[in-house]
């Protein structure tokens, strides 16, 4: 059985090497500015489920909100 987990995992690593980012189903990104509110941010989030937003200014992306740094503050 460990033989097999192995395999497994091996078989996961090259899926992983070998998959193209460009190949993944991508979800629209939740876009804020640094003025944008937390409460809102993490509204608009929840309502597209997803798990980050990207924080730009200028068409510049400033920052990655996410899930965890909610919880870590």
């Amino acid at each position: 059985m460990v033989e097999n987990s192995g395999l497994e995992a091996m078989s996961v690593e090259l899926t992983l090497r070998q998959t193209k980012i460009r190949h993944l189903h991508m979800k629209e990104m939740v876009c804020v500015t640094p003025e944008t509110s937390l409460g809102d941010t993490i509204a608009t989030m929840q309502r597209q489920r997803n798990g980050c937003a990207l924080v730009t200014s200028n068409s510049s992306l400033l920052g990655i909100f996410t899930e965890r740094d909610l919880i870590r503050k």
